[in-house]
């Protein structure tokens, strides 16, 4: 389940690709008739000289010698989750694949990187116990875990699933921050709008149906100034 409102676009350096970790899910589009495309990890990456991405097995035998040959262009995406909530994309070429001692791919360098805001308020990292209810699911669940940023209009919400389940099957939930969902510090009802799995935990990007996250009372029990999330970055 993915959700996203794209606001603004910048251009960057090509140094911005820096801010990218190994590991780092990306989908690779391969630029000609068919737009072949691919979703694969970043490897690591040598700064001026090229990209190093894992290359899976099945695109491998069916478009190595085909599509992906040397010099043919690419262009790739990924997310910037975090504070940034950004999309990232860029061109590049195809240098080389490799099969041994694992399937990769050589990407050029990029010359530049332009990447789309996400979100329409800037995040402030935290790490505060929080709690979400499902609602108008038919049967309530609720989940237990961090707040790990938050912003004017949302925030993003990381648990440990539950066993045997691979998603979070509903949409409208009820946020409740603080340590016993009984008597939560805030409860906002508010939209799951984005979902994935990160460091062996379920990540879920909320939006507040609720713009009482504005009024400095809730954000002081919050101990966040106004001010910061709304000229942050």
């Amino acid at each position: 389940m993915e959700s996203y409102t794209f606001y603004e676009t910048r251009q960057h350096s090509p140094l911005y690709v820096k801010k990218l970790r190994p590991g780092c899910p990306l989908t690779v589009q391969v630029v000609d008739g068919n737009k072949m495309r691919f979703t694969s990890h970043l490897i690591g990456y040598e700064v001026g000289n090229y990209l190093l991405v894992a290359l899976p097995m099945d695109v491998r035998k069916q478009f190595q010698g085909n599509l992906l040959v040397t010099g043919a262009q690419a262009v790739v995406r990924l997310l910037l989750e975090g504070e940034e909530g950004k999309c990232l994309a860029f061109k590049s070429n195809i240098e080389s694949c490799v099969t041994h001692p694992h399937d990769f791919i050589f990407l050029s360098f990029p010359k530049m990187v332009e990447s789309c805001e996400l979100r329409k308020y800037p995040r402030l990292s935290t790490c505060m116990s929080a709690y979400v209810c499902s609602t108008g699911s038919g049967t309530e669940e609720v989940l237990n875990g961090r707040m790990q940023d938050v912003s004017l209009g949302g925030c993003r919400f990381a648990f440990d699933m539950p066993n045997k389940a691979r998603n979070v099957n509903y949409k409208n939930v009820e946020f409740l921050l603080g340590e016993d969902p009984a008597s939560p510090i805030i409860r906002f009802p508010g939209e799951i709008r984005s979902q994935r799995m990160l460091n062996g935990q379920m990540q879920v990007g909320i939006k507040f149906d609720s713009d009482e996250i504005t009024n400095e009372k809730e954000l002081m029990r919050l101990h966040i100034d106004r001010d910061s999330l709304l000229g942050a970055f």
